[in-house]
């Protein structure tokens, strides 16, 4: 098991602007999203696929409103205490 380290999102990225949307976790239900934050989600824009392939990050493009019903997303992630042998 190893430890990696991520660095900032990158300006003009889904997650950029996620980030900068509030300091705290929360949810946005994009099917019932009102005005502007029902337009935001339907632009392509730069995102990671992170997943379980890392360190081989995946950056692709995509409109999240196209691809998404609710995004969740969570200010401060920390790694993960594998509970057995590895």
């Amino acid at each position: 098991m190893r430890t990696y380290w991520v660095g900032a999102a990158k300006p003009g990225s889904n997650e950029f602007t996620l980030d900068r949307a509030r300091q705290d976790d929360y949810f946005l239900d994009l099917r019932t999203a009102p005005g502007p934050a029902r337009a935001w989600p339907n632009k392509e824009r730069a995102t990671w696929n992170i997943g379980a392939g890392w360190p081989d990050p995946v950056q692709y493009t995509t409109a999240l409103g196209q691809t998404h019903d609710i995004l969740i997303h969570l200010h401060d992630v920390e790694a993960t205490t594998y509970p057995g042998t590895p």
